[in-house]
């Protein structure tokens, strides 16, 4: 923007203000300066419009503004921009008609008793730019205005107000134009007064003009002593704008720029939290800043302009064209709009350079997304019991109390005690959980899970734990396909697995692992009863199994067996590092060693006939050869296990 380019100049003291009401219809021609302004115009216009304003040039004349008070003369060059605003006035309706012209009166405002110099006075009256020697009158009552006093802002205000509602015309637009280089310090009757209350004094006065007269207010802060936010507020919620001035040498730039919008329309309004989704807003439901809103023609659907709202919620698009429009605003993760709905977009129309205001959007903040986080998320469990701690925060990270929390179990974790827990104040609820007595290994298929089902504030949420080996030893975790149980085929068909038993009465098996060096020479061998556990998701079983220390890293030949399979030996070389844990690809094994004898023959093959019960009962079997002869575990010694055995055949020994 143009004002990085202009160089800083010390503010010192008090506060000026400038402002300026006017009736004006635009046909200016400012030639290149001209340009180079409409380039850097917030809302791109290129519509002709010729309305006719009444605008009120209000000037702060407090001692702020220039020498004694402060070495920095700002009163010349707001003198200078006033007058050539009014210059710009007359010429876009000189060659009007005069109810095609614009009136300018001028007010200039300070606080100070006793003094003739330190009032605020009426300069000049609405004054119709109908003449060379109107202006010339007008003008000649800026260059009379001499800095003294302290800054009332409400004071100005009231003397613009009421000067409009004496002399404005019916129909016609109604302006003013604020400078000022700080903050209010005094009202009506008061010489002091803090910020606050000087502000309040002259929002009040500026909100009774725009109600009684539907006056916009443009303002301009000169200066870094300025509070943004209330020339802002003045701004946007009039229909006008805010414009910042670095030093007094940009205000004549600034004046150009508000002249040719000042005739045109505008269109603003707020963006409000409308919690209870009245459609409504209330005084107590705030404006949200940081919102984007576009402005879009209505008719042939090409973008005029975005634009983001203030720290209060509002925004403004001025210097709008008459047609047709829709605003559109941008949602936020987590909002949804209660107001406009069917359509979700606002339809406003320009006509005659009107102003629209109350162009409101509420928005309402959906149930946030709860999170809920285990720790620790990886554990080593023992038998005297692993506490678990959950911990429930909403959406922006804020604990949620008095939430029920389901715990579960799955794989070798014998129990959980509490299952259930309610959330503290700091949204923390904990368990215990033990694994089987006895065991030496923890499996990675143990798993907890908490569940936070949620309400109307909260979406629903889980998290997991998962066991782990023992920390610093030697492990490694095995991923084991058993054939005719879930995701495994069979020596004949590997592939299809859809007569496979995906529940298996026995989720939990041994497995002993032998360990050989690259010379095939013996290492170790560890054996794990019910250690490796089914995992119903992946189709699968699934294991930890250490394997002592000392252990060396290095190349290894890796042999695993589980009762009633054939003992299998993993492709190649496997590579094993010490002190952690290893995982070696999948392996699977072929099902129908009955008697464990490492190859399939006509032993285990009539020990299934024995206890094959698929139309009869069985010939010869009791409960624990019907358990080694139920090949897909399935409760059942039948025709599934039968051709289970004779597809398998195809390997008749292990390795």
């Amino acid at each position: 923007m143009w004002q990085k380019i202009i160089k800083d100049k010390k503010i010192i003291g008090g506060l000026t203000l400038l402002i300026l009401v006017a009736a004006v219809p635009l046909t200016l021609n400012l030639a290149s300066r001209q340009q180079n302004l409409q380039q850097r115009a917030a809302t791109p216009t290129s519509c002709s419009i010729n309305n006719p304003i009444d605008a009120m040039l209000i000037i702060d004349k407090s001692g702020s503004m220039g020498p004694p008070v402060n070495p920095d003369d700002r009163i010349t060059p707001a003198k200078a921009a006033a007058k050539n605003f009014v210059n710009i006035l007359y010429s876009n309706g000189k060659d009007q008609s005069s109810n095609k012209k614009s009136q300018a009166g001028v007010v200039s405002f300070a606080q100070l008793t006793n003094s003739t110099e330190g009032k605020t006075t009426l300069d000049s009256p609405l004054t119709l730019l109908s003449a060379q020697s109107n202006v010339t009158s007008v003008n000649a009552k800026i260059d009379t205005i001499k800095i003294f006093g302290r800054t009332c802002i409400q004071c100005g205000v009231r003397l613009a107000n009421e000067e409009i509602k004496t002399n404005g015309r019916a129909g016609v637009k109604k302006i003013v134009v604020l400078l000022t280089d700080g903050g209010a310090n005094a009202y009506d009757g008061h010489l002091t007064a803090d910020g606050a209350t000087a502000e309040k004094a002259a929002n009040d006065e500026v909100d009774k003009g725009h109600t009684d007269n539907g006056t916009t207010f443009f303002t301009i802060g000169l200066g870094k002593d300025v509070n943004v936010k209330f020339l802002q507020s003045i701004a946007s919620r009039t229909g006008g704008k805010y414009y910042f001035a670095p030093t007094a040498a940009d205000l004549d730039l600034i004046y150009q720029q508000i002249s040719t919008i000042v005739g045109k329309g505008s269109i603003s309004g707020t963006v409000y939290n409308d919690a209870n989704a009245s459609k409504t807003k209330n005084t107590n439901e705030a404006g949200l800043p940081g919102w984007k809103v576009s402005l879009i023609n209505g008719t042939t659907q090409a973008a005029v302009g975005t634009t983001t709202t203030d720290d209060q919620g509002n925004y403004t698009f001025p210097g709008i064209c008459d047609d047709s429009y829709q605003v559109k605003l941008t949602i936020q993760p987590t909002w949804t709009l209660t107001i406009p709905t069917n359509p979700d977009y606002l339809s406003p129309s320009i006509a005659n350079g009107n102003v629209l205001t109350n162009q409101n959007f509420g928005v309402k903040q959906e149930a946030q997304r709860s999170s809920l986080t285990c720790s620790p998320s990886t554990m080593t469990l023992t038998e005297s019991g692993q506490q678990i701690t959950a911990t429930l925060k909403d959406g922006s990270d804020n604990p949620l109390s008095g939430k029920v929390i389901t715990w579960k179990r799955e794989g070798s974790i014998t129990q959980i005690t509490p299952t259930t827990g309610t959330t503290s104040n700091a949204g923390i609820v904990t368990t215990t959980a033990l694994i089987p007595p006895n065991e030496t290994t923890v499996f990675l298929s143990g798993k907890i899970t908490a569940t936070f089902a949620g309400d109307n504030t909260s979406a629903s949420s889980t998290c997991d734990v998962i066991t782990e080996y023992t920390p610093n030893e030697t492990t490694i975790t095995f991923t084991i396909f058993m054939h005719g149980i879930g995701n495994s085929g069979d020596s004949t068909n590997t592939i299809q697995s859809s007569l496979s038993n995906k529940n298996p009465v026995h989720p939990q098996r041994n497995l002993k692992v032998t360990i050989f060096d690259s010379e095939n020479t013996f290492v170790s061998e560890t054996e794990i009863g019910e250690g490796l556990i089914y995992n119903a998701t992946d189709g699968n079983f699934k294991a930890v199994v250490g394997l002592g220390s000392p252990f060396a890293t290095g190349n290894y030949l890796v042999r695993v067996h589980s009762d009633y399979h054939l003992q299998r030996q993993f492709p190649g070389i496997v590579r094993l590092t010490a002190g952690q844990n290893n995982t070696p690809p999948a392996i699977t094994l072929v099902a129908g060693d009955v008697d464990n004898g490492n190859q399939l023959d006509i032993r285990d093959y009539n020990a299934i006939i024995d206890c094959y019960s698929d139309f009869e009962p069985p010939i010869s079997c009791d409960a624990d050869k019907k358990i080694t002869t139920d090949l897909n575990d399935d409760d059942a010694v039948n025709q599934f296990d039968y051709n289970l055995f004779l597809r398998d055949l195809a390997v008749q020994n292990g390795e």
